[in-house]
Protein backbone atom coordinates (compact mmCIF):
# COMPACT_ATOMS: atom_id res chain seq x y z
CA UNK A 1 0.00 0.00 0.00
CA UNK A 2 1.54 3.28 -1.01
CA UNK A 3 1.30 5.88 1.99
CA UNK A 4 -0.41 9.20 0.99
CA UNK A 5 0.79 12.56 2.60
CA UNK A 6 -1.75 12.91 4.84
CA UNK A 7 -1.45 9.69 6.13
CA UNK A 8 2.65 10.42 6.35
CA UNK A 9 2.08 13.42 8.35
CA UNK A 10 -0.11 11.41 11.09
CA UNK A 11 2.34 8.90 11.10
CA UNK A 12 4.97 11.73 11.66
CA UNK A 13 2.87 13.14 14.13
CA UNK A 14 3.08 9.78 15.99
CA UNK A 15 6.83 9.62 16.28
CA UNK A 16 7.17 7.38 13.05
CA UNK A 17 10.80 8.42 11.70
CA UNK A 18 10.48 5.89 8.75
CA UNK A 19 7.15 7.90 7.70
CA UNK A 20 9.19 11.34 7.58
CA UNK A 21 11.97 9.05 5.43
CA UNK A 22 8.96 8.73 3.31
CA UNK A 23 8.11 12.63 3.15
CA UNK A 24 11.75 13.35 2.79
CA UNK A 25 12.12 10.68 -0.24
CA UNK A 26 9.11 12.21 -2.06
CA UNK A 27 9.48 15.65 -1.89
CA UNK A 28 12.96 16.15 -0.84
CA UNK A 29 14.22 16.92 -4.31
CA UNK A 30 11.73 19.43 -4.96
CA UNK A 31 12.00 21.36 -1.84
CA UNK A 32 15.76 21.43 -2.67
CA UNK A 33 15.84 22.83 -5.86
CA UNK A 34 13.13 25.59 -4.21
CA UNK A 35 15.53 26.35 -1.72
CA UNK A 36 18.48 26.24 -3.79
CA UNK A 37 16.66 29.23 -6.15
CA UNK A 38 15.58 30.81 -2.70
CA UNK A 39 19.11 31.13 -1.12
CA UNK A 40 21.16 31.27 -3.85
CA UNK A 41 23.53 28.73 -2.79
CA UNK A 42 23.91 24.69 -2.14
CA UNK A 43 25.32 24.30 1.27
CA UNK A 44 22.61 26.87 2.73
CA UNK A 45 19.77 25.19 0.74
CA UNK A 46 20.68 21.98 2.45
CA UNK A 47 20.57 23.53 5.61
CA UNK A 48 17.08 24.91 5.22
CA UNK A 49 15.81 21.73 3.85
CA UNK A 50 16.98 20.01 6.93
CA UNK A 51 15.30 23.13 9.16
CA UNK A 52 12.30 22.13 6.74
CA UNK A 53 12.21 19.11 7.66
CA UNK A 54 13.06 19.41 11.47
CA UNK A 55 9.87 21.71 11.05
CA UNK A 56 7.68 18.93 9.29
CA UNK A 57 8.65 16.68 11.91
CA UNK A 58 7.71 19.08 15.02
CA UNK A 59 4.46 20.85 13.48
CA UNK A 60 2.84 17.26 11.54
CA UNK A 61 0.38 16.91 14.18
CA UNK A 62 -0.61 20.63 13.95
CA UNK A 63 -1.57 20.02 10.03
CA UNK A 64 -5.07 21.05 9.07
CA UNK A 65 -5.66 19.71 6.26
CA UNK A 66 -6.48 22.89 4.29
CA UNK A 67 -4.00 22.39 1.59
CA UNK A 68 -2.24 19.77 0.16
CA UNK A 69 0.56 18.96 2.42
CA UNK A 70 3.39 19.68 -0.55
CA UNK A 71 1.76 22.88 -0.51
CA UNK A 72 2.38 23.23 3.58
CA UNK A 73 5.90 22.09 2.98
CA UNK A 74 6.64 24.84 0.46
CA UNK A 75 5.05 27.17 2.98
CA UNK A 76 7.75 25.76 5.64
CA UNK A 77 10.57 25.69 2.63
CA UNK A 78 9.92 29.51 2.25
CA UNK A 79 9.99 30.78 5.75
CA UNK A 80 13.40 28.85 6.31
CA UNK A 81 14.61 30.62 3.03
CA UNK A 82 13.83 33.43 4.21
CA UNK A 83 15.21 33.02 8.03
CA UNK A 84 18.46 31.33 6.01
CA UNK A 85 18.60 34.18 3.48
CA UNK A 86 18.99 36.96 6.50
CA UNK A 87 21.68 34.81 8.05
CA UNK A 88 23.58 34.50 4.89
CA UNK A 89 23.13 37.18 2.57
CA UNK A 90 23.85 36.02 -1.56
CA UNK A 91 24.24 37.70 -3.92
CA UNK A 92 22.11 37.29 -7.15
CA UNK A 93 24.74 36.57 -9.51
CA UNK A 94 26.40 33.39 -7.17
CA UNK A 95 22.46 31.93 -8.00
CA UNK A 96 23.07 27.69 -8.36
CA UNK A 97 21.62 25.99 -11.15
CA UNK A 98 18.94 23.57 -9.57
CA UNK A 99 19.60 20.04 -9.74
CA UNK A 100 18.30 18.57 -13.19
CA UNK A 101 15.11 16.24 -12.20
CA UNK A 102 14.68 14.67 -16.28
CA UNK A 103 16.79 13.21 -18.78
CA UNK A 104 14.84 16.62 -20.85
CA UNK A 105 17.75 18.93 -20.82
CA UNK A 106 17.48 22.39 -22.59
CA UNK A 107 20.03 24.22 -24.55
CA UNK A 108 22.15 25.86 -22.00
CA UNK A 109 23.04 29.21 -23.26
CA UNK A 110 19.23 29.68 -23.27
CA UNK A 111 18.97 28.54 -19.72
CA UNK A 112 21.23 31.25 -18.69
CA UNK A 113 19.61 33.58 -20.53
CA UNK A 114 16.36 32.83 -18.64
CA UNK A 115 18.19 32.83 -15.36
CA UNK A 116 19.75 36.01 -15.65
CA UNK A 117 16.35 37.34 -16.67
CA UNK A 118 14.60 36.31 -13.97
CA UNK A 119 16.90 37.78 -12.04
CA UNK A 120 15.85 41.05 -13.32
CA UNK A 121 11.87 40.32 -12.62
CA UNK A 122 10.40 41.35 -9.10
CA UNK A 123 10.61 38.79 -6.52
CA UNK A 124 6.91 38.55 -6.48
CA UNK A 125 7.21 37.98 -10.18
CA UNK A 126 9.87 35.36 -9.71
CA UNK A 127 7.94 33.49 -7.54
CA UNK A 128 5.00 33.47 -8.94
CA UNK A 129 6.39 32.07 -12.06
CA UNK A 130 8.53 29.53 -9.82
CA UNK A 131 5.83 28.14 -8.08
CA UNK A 132 3.07 27.19 -11.03
CA UNK A 133 5.59 26.94 -14.31
CA UNK A 134 8.84 25.11 -12.33
CA UNK A 135 7.52 23.38 -9.38
CA UNK A 136 3.79 22.53 -11.10
CA UNK A 137 1.43 23.90 -8.39
CA UNK A 138 -1.74 25.02 -9.49
CA UNK A 139 -3.06 28.47 -9.72
CA UNK A 140 -4.53 27.68 -6.16
CA UNK A 141 -2.21 26.35 -4.79
CA UNK A 142 0.52 28.63 -5.18
CA UNK A 143 -1.71 31.39 -4.39
CA UNK A 144 -2.71 29.48 -1.16
CA UNK A 145 1.17 28.63 -0.85
CA UNK A 146 1.81 32.96 -1.43
CA UNK A 147 -1.17 33.67 0.90
CA UNK A 148 -2.60 35.73 -1.95
CA UNK A 149 -5.66 35.73 -3.77
CA UNK A 150 -5.73 33.86 -6.96
CA UNK A 151 -6.49 36.88 -9.30
CA UNK A 152 -3.63 38.37 -7.76
CA UNK A 153 -1.57 35.54 -8.65
CA UNK A 154 -2.56 35.64 -12.16
CA UNK A 155 -1.88 39.20 -12.54
CA UNK A 156 1.68 38.66 -11.02
CA UNK A 157 2.22 35.32 -13.59
CA UNK A 158 0.81 37.62 -16.87
CA UNK A 159 3.39 40.67 -16.04
CA UNK A 160 6.27 38.09 -15.33
CA UNK A 161 5.57 36.32 -18.72
CA UNK A 162 5.07 39.91 -20.60
CA UNK A 163 8.65 41.09 -18.18
CA UNK A 164 10.28 37.75 -19.09
CA UNK A 165 9.83 38.06 -23.09
CA UNK A 166 10.62 41.34 -22.91
CA UNK A 167 13.98 40.56 -21.08
CA UNK A 168 14.95 38.12 -23.43
CA UNK A 169 13.95 40.39 -26.59
CA UNK A 170 16.59 42.50 -25.54
CA UNK A 171 19.14 39.45 -25.41
CA UNK A 172 18.32 38.63 -29.21
CA UNK A 173 16.10 35.46 -27.61
CA UNK A 174 12.48 36.39 -29.54
CA UNK A 175 12.06 32.82 -30.39
CA UNK A 176 11.61 32.22 -26.44
CA UNK A 177 7.42 32.44 -27.66
CA UNK A 178 6.54 29.85 -25.29
CA UNK A 179 7.45 31.84 -22.45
Amino acid sequence: MIDTDVSLLKRIGEGDTGALAALYQKHGLRLLNYLIEQTGDRHTAEEALQSTMLAAWHSASEFRGDSKVSTWLFGIARNQASKARRSHPVHLSLYEKPLATSDDIPDPTLVDAVQVALLQLSTHEREALELVYYRGLTISEAAAHLKISTNTLKSRLHRARNNLRKLLAKEGLNNASGI
